[in-house]
């Protein structure tokens, strides 16, 4: 939240620096951040306990660990986010030698769990990107050449939200007696709440909003049709091997 807040602040005041006046007050980052978070909430547990995604602890701490990469590449970003989570997964498919070699923590991470991550990751930013239609874009005025002045339109929307996964019982269970515990066929679960974090922006530079945004969106179906074929791959091979 504090994030969206500081985006909030910037876009204000580079809009007053620019234009004298705020363009658009309306804190609509906030107010989305809390929407979208609900709703991307209820939507991705559903996905993630029907398709059975279990994480082990450590994911947990990886996890945030690339968050900050991310933010490092980028500024925070779901692109960049997905590249530093993509690179994991196939670091673990394709070099199960390297990672074995670092002790607990990698073994325990599965491909298929990271590519569902990803998938869900890429569903909540497709989601996203669409619905910045809706809103207006803030505009920057840039020199260009010859003197000229070039407008730039940008619009941002980030979104934390909790993600409802398994986790092998034992990992809060021995230290948290409360924790709950059930089983799923001969093995035994807990639920733990995953953060997720989303970041999607749309530049938009001498075309139509409305064409920058729907050709993203077809970029981004391609991934979420790519993703969801290389889960399917990644569960084959783990029956075979």
């Amino acid at each position: 939240m504090l994030y969206v807040i500081i985006s909030y602040n910037q876009r204000i005041n580079k809009e007053r620096k620019q234009f004298r006046v705020a363009i658009n007050k309306d804190f609509y980052e906030g107010r989305n951040f809390i929407k979208y978070g609900l709703f991307f909430f209820v939507m991705g547990s559903l996905i993630s306990m029907i398709l059975g995604l279990t994480l082990p602890t450590n994911s947990v701490y990886i996890y945030q660990i690339l968050v900050v990469l991310a933010f490092l590449i980028n500024g925070f970003s779901t692109t960049s986010m997905l590249l530093v989570m993509t690179a994991a997964g196939i670091l673990e498919l394709v070099v199960p030698r390297f990672i074995t070699f670092f002790g607990d923590v990698f073994p325990e991470i599965s491909g298929p769990s990271w590519l569902l991550l990803i998938f869900i990751s890429i569903l909540a930013d497709y989601y996203l990107t669409r619905n910045m239609k809706k809103h207006p874009l803030s505009p920057r005025i840039k020199s260009g050449k010859r003197g000229r002045n070039i407008a730039t339109y940008l619009g941002r929307e980030t979104v934390v939200f909790p993600l409802l996964a398994l986790i092998p019982s034992g990992t809060f269970s021995s230290t948290l007696n409360f924790w709950p515990v059930f089983n799923i066929g001969n093995q035994k679960f807990s639920l733990i709440l995953f953060p997720i974090f989303i970041s999607t922006s749309v530049k938009v530079i001498k075309r139509a909003k409305e064409r920058v945004i729907q050709d993203k969106l077809k970029n981004t179906e391609l991934l979420l049709g790519l993703t969801f074929i290389l889960i399917v791959l990644t569960k084959f091979m783990s029956k075979l091997f």
